[in-house]
């Protein structure tokens, strides 16, 4: 026994300088205390089948936006999560609520879970997107397609939105976003709303080569590491681990991930704007001059 609390005090007094080869933990100690004290305990658990946010390899091995994110952290403070099997979207919630998780890494803050769980601050905001085919031009905004049939998600919190805020569209509700985008390939429908990540996974993986970003539909999923509310040392722990990636990091990730990006570009930066512009202004000088 006496062995045994001269190795936890040596752990606990020389672990931080340990840390990063001599480098200053980013932790308190009562941060990496309680980190100690929980090594293998902390269950992060993540939605099923929700690319590129959080998906599987052949191996059923986690990928994603999301575990590349947490991947940092663990890295960053020299700890590891344990990994709970990937699930549905509501019994994570309830394993949350249960205390039978700590962590979830892919959730969306608002009044309602803020009851229940602690929010780390956004690591990424990805916007939902206006998908159409390559054949239609120019651009769109959700307030001009009052004549056009959308593709949505049944469930999202973009479709909520949509029907809050433009109640006067013509939606068509799938069950998840790669019927909205094959739907909109397949002329079935007018155009698809979904996150923009999302959008540039299923068109990658389904090889769909007729789509593009026609525009914003001016919603934003911005994506937080989700806690128990009553482990609030977890979560300054998780933000202090956030703040530790940096820009570069952050950027790769994004680049590996999406791909896709809005084509349209503004009236001022297209050359055919300058050229009518200047005959029309050319022919108004010489109309002057001539009277």
């Amino acid at each position: 026994m006496g062995i045994l609390l001269v190795i936890c005090a040596f752990l606990f007094i020389g672990l931080p300088f340990l840390i990063g080869c001599g480098t200053k933990d980013p932790l308190t100690h009562e941060e990496r205390a309680w980190l100690m004290q929980h090594a293998g305990q902390i269950t992060i658990n993540n939605e099923k089948g929700w690319p590129p946010i959080i998906d599987t390899d052949i191996n059923n091995y986690p990928i994603g936006i999301a575990v590349d994110y947490y991947r940092l952290i663990e890295q960053k403070l020299h700890f590891k999560f344990k990994l709970d099997k990937l699930d549905t979207w509501t019994n994570i919630i309830k394993k949350l609520q249960n205390n039978e998780i700590e962590v979830i890494c892919e959730m969306q803050k608002n009044p309602e879970r803020s009851k229940y769980v602690l929010f780390t601050k956004p690591y990424i905001e990805i916007p939902n997107v206006i998908i159409v085919r390559k054949e239609q031009k120019g651009f769109l905004a959700l307030e001009n397609m009052r004549n056009m049939k959308i593709a949505v998600s049944k469930g999202y919190a973009i479709t909520d939105f949509i029907k809050n805020n433009y109640s006067y569209l013509h939606l068509v509700i799938f069950k998840e976003e790669t019927g909205c985008l094959l739907e909109t390939a397949t002329k079935n429908v007018d155009a698809a709303v979904v996150n923009l990540a999302a959008a540039s996974y299923f068109i990658e993986k389904h090889g769909i080569t007729n789509l593009r970003v026609a525009g914003y539909a001016d919603y934003t999923n911005a994506l937080c590491f989700a806690s128990r509310k009553d482990l609030p040392l977890l979560n300054r722990i998780l933000e202090k681990g956030l703040a530790l990636i940096t820009q570069a990091e952050k950027d790769a990730i994004y680049r590996n991930w999406i791909s896709l990006g809005l084509e349209y570009k503004p009236f001022y930066k297209n050359r055919r704007f300058w050229i009518v512009s200047g005959s029309i202004f050319g022919a108004i000088i010489t109309i002057i001059i001539t009277r």
